[in-house]
C-alpha cells in the first residue's frame, strides 16, 4: 500500500514536470518523498524540478542528499557536475558543489564522478593553478594504482604531457568496455579521467591546452608508453574536430558504432533512468525521425545533434572528421563485432595504436541493459528510418555491417 501511494505521487510529479508545472511537480516529489525518505531517485527529480524553477540552492540540496542516500549512483553526481555549467549559478553555489566532491573523497578517493565534480568546481571558480595541480595528482594516483611499475621507474614531471588517442564516437556504443580494454596493455597509463569533455565544453576549452595536458601523466619522449581519453560527445561536432586537428594534428582517432535501433534503444531507456522522462519510447521515436526529416540539408544540419534518434546517422559525423583528419589516423570499429571477436578487434586497436599484442583479461560489459520490452512496431520504424543511412555508411568505409 506504502509503495503504490509512493508511485502515486512520483508518477504525478512526473507528469506536472514533463507540463513544466514545477510548483505542482515539487509538491508531489515532496510528498513521495515523506512516504519514502530513503528514495534516491525522487531526490533527483525534486532536484531536477527545484533547478527548473530556479531556486539552484534546494536543487544542490536534494542531488547532495540522493548521493548520501545512495552514493553508488552515478546520476546524482552528474546532476552535480552538470549544476556547475548552469548559466545562473553563483560561485559560492559552485563552492559548495566541489566540497562535497572533496568530502566523498575522504571517504573514496577512487570515486571518478566525485574527482570529475572538484575538477570542473575548481576550473569553472577560475582557480586554474589549482584545477592543474588537482589533475596532475588524480593522474599519478591513477597511475600508481594501476600502472605502479611505470610510476616507479618513469615518472618525471618534467617530461611531456599529452593524449595519443581519444575514443571519440559514440554513446551507448560500448566506448567504457573499449577504453577499458585499451588501458588494460601493459604499455597504455590511464589519464585523470575516462571522460575530460574538454574540446566540447566552452568553459574548460577556456583554460587552455594547458589545463587539458594536466589530465594526462608525463611520458618520457620516444617510448612505448600511451595515453588517452574517451569523450563520445567529441565525435557528434565538427568544430571539436577542428579543435584537436589544431592543438593535436597528429592523434588517433577511434570511434566505435553500434546497430543505430539498439542504439537509439538504449539512449532512451538510459535518458529514463537518469532524467525521468515521462514520454514514451514511440513518442519520442516519431519525434526525433521528424525533426530529421525536417532538415533541409541533413548532412550539414545534423552536425553538433546528438539526440535518440539523430545521434545514429554516423555517416554524416564520420564525415565530418574525415574531412578533417586523414584516413590513417581514424580507425572505425562496432560493438557487434568488439563483442564477438573481442581479442582481434583489440589486435586490431593496439596494431592502429603501434602497439604489441595483448590478451584482454576477463572481457566485460560495461553499462549495459536489456531492453526487450520494446515492441517489434518501434524497432521495424528505427529500422525502416536507418536503412538507406546505413546503406550510405558502408560505401563509406567500404565494408558491410551486417546490422538488422
Amino acid at each position: 500500500m506504502v509503495n503504490e501511494i509512493f508511485e502515486k505521487y512520483y508518477q504525478q510529479g512526473q507528469i506536472q514536470a514533463q507540463q513544466r508545472k514545477w510548483e505542482e511537480a515539487i509538491c508531489s516529489y515532496k510528498k513521495a518523498i515523506e512516504i519514502q525518505p530513503e528514495s534516491h531517485q525522487a531526490y533527483i527529480q525534486l532536484g531536477d524540478a527545484f533547478r527548473s524553477s530556479g531556486n539552484l540552492d534546494w536543487s544542490i540540496d536534494c542531488y547532495i542528499k540522493a548521493v548520501q542516500i545512495d552514493p553508488k549512483v552515478g546520476v546524482s553526481y552528474v546532476r552535480l557536475k552538470r549544476l556547475i555549467d548552469h548559466p545562473d549559478i553563483l560561485p559560492n553555489q559552485i563552492e559548495r558543489i566541489s566540497q562535497f566532491g572533496l568530502e566523498v573523497l575522504k571517504e573514496r578517493a577512487n570515486n571518478k564522478q566525485a574527482q570529475s565534480i572538484v575538477i570542473n568546481g575548481l576550473s569553472s571558480l577560475g582557480k586554474v593553478e589549482e584545477a592543474i595541480k588537482f589533475c596532475k595528482q588524480i593522474a599519478y594516483e591513477n597511475n600508481v594504482r594501476l600502472k605502479p611499475n611505470f610510476v616507479k621507474n618513469h615518472w618525471d614531471e618534467s617530461n611531456k604531457r599529452e593524449p595519443h588517442f581519444i575514443i571519440a564516437g559514440f554513446m551507448k556504443c560500448g566506448t567504457t568496455s573499449l577504453y577499458d580494454y585499451i588501458a588494460q596493455h601493459p604499455n597504455v597509463l590511464p589519464a585523470s579521467q575516462k571522460e575530460i569533455m574538454f574540446f566540447n565544453n566552452e568553459n574548460l576549452y577556456g583554460l587552455g591546452l594547458d589545463w587539458y595536458r594536466a589530465n594526462f601523466p608525463p611520458i618520457p619522449e620516444n617510448s612505448t608508453y600511451l595515453t588517452g581519453e574517451a569523450s563520445t560527445l567529441y565525435g557528434f561536432d565538427s568544430t571539436v574536430a577542428q579543435r584537436l586537428r589544431k592543438g593535436f594534428p597528429n592523434i588517433k582517432l577511434i570511434f566505435i558504432l553500434r546497430n543505430p535501433v539498439d542504439r537509439a534503444i538504449s539512449h532512451y531507456f538510459f535518458d529514463l533512468k537518469s532524467r525521468g522522462l515521462s514520454t514514451s519510447i514511440d513518442k519520442i521515436v516519431s519525434l526525433g525521425i521528424k525533426k530529421v526529416s525536417q532538415m533541409k540539408n541533413v548532412e550539414q544540419d545534423i552536425n553538433g545533434c546528438r539526440g535518440v534518434v539523430s545521434a545514429g546517422l554516423y555517416v554524416y559525423f564520420l564525415k565530418q572528421w574525415m574531412n578533417i583528419f586523414p584516413k590513417e589516423q581514424i580507425l572505425v570499429l562496432t560493438l557487434e563485432d568488439l563483442a564477438k571477436n573481442t581479442e582481434d578487434v583489440m589486435n586490431r586497436v593496439f596494431n592502429f595504436l603501434d602497439l604489441p599484442r595483448h590478451r584482454i583479461l576477463k572481457p566485460t560489459k560495461n553499462n549495459s541493459g536489456s531492453y526487450n520490452s520494446v515492441n517489434d512496431e518501434i524497432r521495424l520504424q528505427l529500422s525502416r528510418f536507418f536503412k538507406p543511412y546505413n546503406e550510405d555508411l558502408e560505401k563509406l568505409l567500404g565494408e558491410e555491417l551486417c546490422w538488422q
